[in-house]
């Protein structure tokens, strides 16, 4: 059985801090996260930092780390794209041909 670990420690006041509902959403937003549905992840795990927010739990760290994470892959796939090179050709490059 694995623990879920949320980034300071705490042990088990951290784990009892956690209730099934900010767990599965923290699950969710990591399992859409690796998939790279960067829009799907943000919005579950935002959803969920916005209840645990409300219920002034102490699981807003955990969304947020988990937030943050998720802002700096999506990122980092973004980066990692080829950059478009601007094409050398005479004008501007525009579709519609001078007619006369």
């Amino acid at each position: 059985r694995r623990r879920l670990l949320v980034g300071g420690g705490g042990g088990e006041e951290a784990a009892a801090a956690l209730g099934p509902g900010s767990v599965a959403r923290l699950l969710l937003g990591k399992a859409l996260r690796r998939c790279g549905l960067w829009d799907d992840a943000w919005a579950a795990l935002f959803a969920g930092e916005q209840q645990a927010a409300a219920a002034e739990g102490e699981a807003v760290n955990a969304f947020a780390y988990q937030l943050t994470k998720v802002a700096v892959l999506a990122l980092q796939e973004v980066l990692s794209r080829p950059w478009p090179t601007p094409s050398t050709g005479g004008g501007g490059g525009g579709t519609a041909a001078a007619t006369s």
